[in-house]
């Protein structure tokens, strides 16, 4: 069976800081964008996780949004321009 590679959230996730994380480094960046592009509480991104067998607390998520969330938003922005500019091509 061939192996399929899933795409990362965000494309450049890889180039945040998160090996010093006990966590696999794909959960950080999914919190953390999950926290920013929709209306969701800590609690709420908290429940979504451990949903899907990953034990992590709210504290730990907040902890991850102020540590990591500027650099995932200027990602996000970084993506919108670009795109924004491809149409205006």
């Amino acid at each position: 069976m061939k192996q399929v590679e899933r795409r990362p959230a965000l494309p450049g996730w890889k180039t945040l800081p998160v090996q010093v994380f006990h966590k696999q480094p794909g959960i950080i960046p999914l919190a953390v964008m999950l926290y920013i592009r929709f209306p969701l509480l800590l609690g709420d991104v908290e429940d979504f996780l451990h949903e899907r067998d990953i034990d992590v607390s709210r504290e730990t998520v907040r902890y991850w949004w102020y540590r990591f969330g500027p650099l995932v938003v200027a990602e996000i922005k970084k993506r919108r321009s670009a795109a924004s500019d491809a149409r205006t091509r």
